[in-house]
């Protein structure tokens, strides 16, 4: 999350009320339009959300499993990873990732009535094509 949203958090308290009732889903949508991203890779759908901020990460991870949604990776990039236009971070990165077949499944349709970023209605799309066509192909 960007500054912008300073005011609902509360020191590592950040974003802790999103993990309660009905708020998850549309939160993480909201994460995933800014800061998410779902593509192919290696011919197979995958959903990764990049930050800083290990802290929610590891609450969103929690979140999904909570929903069912297992598979969910939570892995760190090197400090000095090299990012675009040449710079290098100046912290440690962190990605959630999920690129099981089931649970980007429920994960996709959970998400999809919340996601308004017009790219990333597009990409769900294109990962539900794949995920269809691999299980054709298992028969």
């Amino acid at each position: 999350m960007d500054d912008s949203f300073d005011f609902l958090l509360d020191g590592r308290q950040k974003a802790a009320w999103a993990l309660k009732g009905d708020c998850f889903v549309p939160f993480l949508a909201g994460f995933t339009d800014a800061e998410g991203s779902i593509f192919i890779t290696n011919g197979k759908a995958a959903f990764s959300i990049g930050n800083y901020d290990e802290d929610l990460l590891w609450l969103l991870r929690e979140g999904l499993v909570k929903r069912g949604i297992e598979s969910v990776h939570l892995y760190r990039a090197e400090k000095k990873y090299p990012i675009a236009g040449g710079y290098m971070q100046r912290q440690h990165y962190w990605h959630l990732k999920i690129n099981a077949k089931e649970p980007l499944l429920k994960l996709f349709n959970m998400l999809s009535p919340y996601i308004a970023h017009k790219k990333r209605k597009k990409d769900i799309q294109k990962a539900l094509k794949n995920i269809a066509r691999r299980n054709g192909k298992r028969g």
